[in-house]
C-alpha cells in the first residue's frame, strides 16, 4: 500500500510499473528456471515478448543467480518437482533440491523475485520441506534452506539461509490448510 501511495506522489502509475516489475521477475525465474534444468531450449518468442529493459533486467538476475549457485558447489538433485503431501492434503513444486558437493547433504533453494524475506517465505519453505521428507523419508533436508532473492530494478542478488526453519512456520501453515479446508465446507452450506 505504501508503494502504491508512494508512486502516486511522485506522478507514477503504479498499475504499469508492478506490471513492469511483475514481466521481469517472471522472466527472471524463466532463465533460471532454465538454468538448473540443465539448458533446456530458450522459448525465443517467449522471451521476446518482454521488453528489452526487461531482458537486461532478467539476464542480470540470472548472472547473479548462477554464480552464486557455482560458488557455493551445489548440484541439482532435482528441481521443479511436482509432489503431494497425501497427510495434509496440499501440492508442493520447490524450485531446486541441491546436493553439495562439499558435504553430500541435500538443501532446499527457493527463488524469488521482489523485495522481502517475507514471513510468507518461511511458512513456504517449511511446506516444501514437510512435503518432500513425507515423499522422501530417506532423504532428509539436512543443508539447510536457502532464499535466492533477486531485485526488480538493479538485478541486485539477495542470499537468505537458515540452517533449521522455525516451528512457528509449521504451525501457521497447518493453520492455514485447517482455514482453507474450514471455507470450502462452509461455501459448500450456502
Amino acid at each position: 500500500m505504501w508503494w502504491s501511495w508512494d508512486c502516486g506522489k511522485r506522478g507514477i502509475d503504479y498499475k504499469d510499473m508492478a506490471k513492469d516489475a511483475a514481466d521481469s521477475g517472471t522472466l527472471c525465474h524463466y532463465l533460471c528456471t532454465d538454468f538448473y534444468l540443465c539448458d533446456l531450449p530458450l522459448n525465443e518468442k517467449y522471451v521476446a515478448q518482454f521488453t528489452e529493459e526487461q531482458q537486461k533486467k532478467a539476464w542480470q538476475g540470472l548472472e547473479s543467480f548462477k554464480l552464486w549457485f557455482i560458488n557455493n558447489r551445489l548440484d541439482i538433485y532435482k528441481a521443479e518437482i511436482s509432489l503431494v503431501s497425501e497427510e495434509y492434503q496440499y501440492g508442493l513444486t520447490p524450485d531446486v533440491i541441491a546436493r553439495s558437493q562439499n558435504t553430500g547433504e541435500l538443501t532446499l533453494i527457493d527463488l524469488k523475485t521482489g523485495k522481502g524475506p517475507y514471513e510468507s517465505h518461511l511458512i513456504q519453505l517449511e511446506a516444501y520441506k514437510r512435503g518432500w521428507e513425507e515423499n522422501f523419508p530417506d532423504e532428509p533436508i539436512t543443508g539447510g534452506y536457502h532464499l535466492l532473492r533477486i531485485g526488480k530494478e538493479d538485478a541486485s542478488f539477495h542470499h537468505h539461509f537458515w540452517q533449521e526453519l522455525p516451528e512457528e512456520a509449521w504451525q501457521i501453515f497447518i493453520r492455514l490448510i485447517y482455514i482453507y479446508n474450514g471455507q470450502k465446507t462452509l461455501k459448500n452450506k450456502l
